[in-house]
């Protein structure tokens, strides 16, 4: 090739090496994700911000504030799929970094890991402390887009894994208000100012002035008027933005002319209101809307005045301003006598309004309390929710359903104590009606669930292992229905599936604190089940976190099983021998160990309670069965397991000796 030609072919590839450089650097290929991710945060527009975010996650998807960021872009630009996507990714990416680290902890030298003995306990505290992390945000980003169920789940998430979180029961019981479960937020509300530490700040003053003025509000719906007042004077004097001030006072005026102080409260109103308008009167900033409302409730201005100053140029601010106008003007003629011309404009302000609006629901209230003349369904529900009698808690209950029959927290709970009372046949009856009522999923699963608890209550578990599954189906996040269906089916005696059902819970939730209880009620499956090394291995597990007498015992059992008599003689005397407690669990262990005799074991099941003493009766034939089959007396082991069955069978609830004697009768023929 010739000199010149090179050099053409040289000048050629250069041009196209420049413009390659060229183009990276006005698309930013060089960037790095950390620049991106810093670019964003200057970005002027949820738009540009979101690009840049892609760029960034593009270049590093495990950059997490990057992420966390998007999915909260997203969510604010109503693609919700796409910001719980991204929150599930988020997770799956803490469980995998988490995973990792347990794993390279393993590896490490035993010299090394005894140094650092609590590793893995920081990194599963981590862990909750990330996905708890990751669940708010999801929580926040379902009630942004109107999923008030899914968020109240997602909020339960987050306490599940770190209940040290005020934000959590903040945004729950704004979650709670907008659902209209008032008193349940008035109790969130009341946990966030109880646990809130700083308070002497300014902006603590202001945050709890903030908690307050939304505890009123909630409080007013539940027609809880002393904390009401309480709640608006704590808000008055801990705010500092003056229209929260002023929206504060005008709650407390509302509420001291409800409880009899009008005379009062009308001076007091028109002092504030006077002061105010001179400060205020020519001022239209957005936030001083509100004190157009304080001067109409007092009298300064007519209701046209009033309405006049909602006027702006987004309508969808105008809409809301009309809305809480006419929740005020209904107000002022309520508290002055005027029932029908209040009714008409609580009626307009409900049209015109939402859930997220306080006055909304101020309105839908005071509707139902115009309409019911006195007490609403839900003030009844909450007067239940106080009363500790069942009796009379059922009467209000009653009450609430007889004036809204679709009151589904009445009808809930009503349910629920009818289940816990005995009358399960009711309680079916209430959550059956309750399902006609729900449309979503997760209400569907959690009736579901509700009514299979009433159905094993009530000794049908075939029915309830049906609603248990269905409600699984519905919400598969909703771990208290596998844990139903694992109990109903251990009840129908399908102790395989029951501890299938024990292990996947065991493994998935571990944010719950019953862990420990799933893992004894699995070896009690796999006992009953007859598969011995999964069984010894399960008490293996268990004796570790439990060693109370019982689990001692029946580890015994199981290792003499499997032909390892011997030595689980030996473990079981040493442990004996170290016992410290001195109860009925410990005599089981006593005379396995061969310490007391069957008369002894016999008189110490002995009770005041007669059927305390059945109960235990029941219980120690099972023991003194298996003991004489251990020792090959079979003859004498049927005849105690029978006993232990015939006087279990009259017991209100199965012990689980009874289940393992029925299960060894069932295998006589495998005895050993």
């Amino acid at each position: 090739m010739s000199p010149e030609r090179t050099c053409r072919i040289g000048i050629v590839v250069g041009r196209f090496a420049c413009v390659a450089l060229l183009l990276g650097v006005l698309v930013g290929c060089g960037k790095t994700a950390q620049e991106y991710y810093r670019e964003s945060r200057l970005a002027t527009t949820l738009a540009e911000e979101e690009d840049l975010l892609t760029r960034a996650l593009n270049k590093d998807p495990d950059l997490r504030d990057a992420r966390l960021r998007r999915a909260w872009i997203y969510a604010m630009r109503r693609q919700l799929d796409d910001s719980l996507e991204e929150y599930d990714i988020l997770r799956q990416q803490t469980i995998d970094l988490c995973n990792k680290l347990l794993a390279d902890f393993r590896e490490w030298p035993k010299a090394k890991r005894a140094q650092h003995p609590k590793r893995p306990e920081a990194i599963e505290d981590r862990r909750r402390r990330y996905i708890a992390f990751i669940s708010l945000g999801r929580a926040r980003a379902l009630e942004l887009n109107g999923k008030l169920t899914e968020a109240v789940e997602s909020y339960n998430t987050t306490m599940a894994h770190d209940p040290t979180i005020l934000d959590v029961y903040a945004g729950r019981a704004n979650t709670y208000f907008k659902m209209g479960r008032y008193a349940e937020s008035m109790n969130d509300y009341a946990t966030v100012l109880e646990r809130d530490i700083d308070r002497a700040s300014e902006t603590a003053m202001n945050r709890r002035g903030e908690w307050h003025l939304q505890r009123g509000f909630a409080a007013v719906c539940a027609g809880e008027w002393a904390e009401a007042a309480d709640d608006f004077q704590a808000a008055v004097e801990g705010l500092r933005p003056k229209h929260r001030k002023a929206q504060a006072f005008l709650g407390l005026y509302f509420v001291a002319c409800r409880i009899g102080r009008k005379d009062k409260a009308d001076g007091e109103l028109l002092a504030e209101a006077q002061r105010t308008r001179s400060l205020h009167k020519g001022l239209a900033r957005p936030n001083t809307w509100i004190f157009r409302a304080e001067w109409h409730v007092a009298g300064l201005i007519d209701k046209r005045r009033f309405l006049l100053a909602s006027f702006h140029r987004k309508k969808r601010v105008v809409k809301e301003r009309q809305a809480r106008a006419h929740y005020y003007i209904g107000a002022r003629l309520l508290v002055n006598g005027d029932k029908r011309g209040a009714g008409e404009a609580f009626a307009v302000c409900v049209a015109k309004g939402g859930p997220i609006l306080p006055e909304y629901h101020l309105a839908k209230i005071e509707l139902e309390r115009l309409a019911a003349g006195g007490k609403t369904a839900g003030e009844y529900v909450g007067l239940a929710k106080k009363e500790r009698d069942h009796d009379k808690q059922i009467a209000l209950l009653t009450k609430a359903l007889s004036m809204d029959p679709n009151n589904t927290e009445a009808r809930r709970v009503r349910g629920m104590i009818y289940a816990i009372t005995g009358a399960g046949d009711r309680a079916v009856d209430d959550f059956t009606r309750l399902l006609a009522l729900n449309k979503n999923p997760i209400d569907r699963a959690a009736t579901l669930r509700y009514r299979g608890f009433a159905n094993a209550r009530n000794g049908n578990h075939l029915a309830a292992v049906r609603d248990y599954h269905a409600a699984a189906k519905s919400n598969p996040k909703l771990w208290q229905a596998h844990e139903g269906l694992a109990r109903s089916l251990a009840a129908l005696r399908r102790y395989k599936e029951s501890a299938a059902i024990y292990a996947v819970l065991i493994k998935q939730v571990t944010w719950t604190e019953f862990g420990p209880v799933w893992r004894i009620e699995r070896a009690f499956t796999l006992t009953c089940a007859g598969n011995w090394k999964e069984a010894e291995a399960g008490w293996q597990t268990v004796v570790k976190e439990n060693g109370s007498p019982v689990v001692h015992a029946t580890l015994y059992v199981t290792q003499c099983k499997l032909g390892n008599k011997d030595a689980a003689a030996k473990s079981l005397e040493a442990y004996v021998a170290k016992m410290k407690q001195s109860d009925w669990q410990s005599a089981a262990a006593q005379y396995l160990a061969g310490q007391i005799d069957e008369k002894s074991f016999l008189l110490l099941s002995r009770h005041s309670d007669k059927a305390e003493q059945a109960a235990r009766t029941s219980r120690a034939y099972y023991y003194i069965g298996v003991s004489n089959l251990i020792r090959g007396n079979k003859a004498k082991a049927g005849e105690a397991f029978n006993k232990c069955v015939d006087i279990g069978s009259t017991q209100e609830r199965e012990s689980w000796e009874y289940r393992m004697a029925r299960a060894e009768l069932g295998r006589k023929v495998d005895w050993r």
